[in-house]
């Protein structure tokens, strides 16, 4: 349908990491057609660094100020080259874990306790969870990953959970070892990762 229409422009929005990887993908299978893309959304407000890592034009984070973006950019149709690419670390480690995510997810679905997580809530962490591993590997930076612990802790907040923090130390624990257990050591920039959380969240429980 692409090859039928030839547009001019392809305009996409991201509210999300996961969408803003899915969103990744389309622009470089674009670019290979010679198709211009500009894109927004909320995630690269509230992680600008993100905006580096998309082939494309960034639209803003006004609103109003979209529709006059787009026509300077009809205009003068120039898109900077990305500057920030996956390393073949993360490719090999985003690979790795696509193949064996099912795995660690039943792994840690089977080790975490029901009595502190209740399962619906716990299905729900396990898949958000994953899906923006996911993402970050597949954008090339596993920073990305620091607000889904802001909203994991929250989501353990709001269903009250005991102590948070201390379960939020669990669960991460739990999914490192299940990780640790079947992936490879083309993953070791996750796993590496991955470990330092759990660290830094021993030390604020214990603080």
């Amino acid at each position: 349908a692409i090859h039928t229409i030839q547009p001019r422009l392809v305009i996409f929005s991201a509210q999300s990491l996961r969408t803003a990887s899915t969103l990744l993908d389309a622009a470089e299978y674009l670019a290979e057609l010679d198709i211009p893309v500009a894109f927004g959304g909320y995630i690269f407000v509230s992680s600008p660094e993100l905006v580096e890592y998309i082939p494309g034009y960034y639209l803003g984070e006004a609103m109003e100020a979209i529709p006059e973006r787009i026509a300077q950019f009809m205009r003068d149709p120039d898109i900077e080259p990305v500057d920030k690419k996956p390393s073949q670390s993360y490719l090999s480690a985003l690979e790795d874990f696509r193949s064996n995510r099912s795995t660690i997810e039943s792994k840690l679905m089977a080790k975490l306790s029901q009595e502190r997580f209740k399962s619906v809530s716990l299905s729900i962490i396990n898949q958000d969870f994953g899906n923006d591993i996911d993402a970050a590997l597949r954008l090339g930076n596993l920073q990305f990953m620091n607000d889904n612990l802001v909203w994991l802790r929250e989501l353990m907040e709001n269903k009250d959970y005991p102590k948070p923090n201390i379960t939020l130390n669990i669960f991460l624990q739990a999914y490192y070892n299940a990780a640790a257990e079947v992936l490879s050591d083309k993953s070791d920039v996750f796993l590496q990762w991955l470990a330092s959380k759990v660290e830094n969240e021993q030390l604020e429980t214990q603080a």
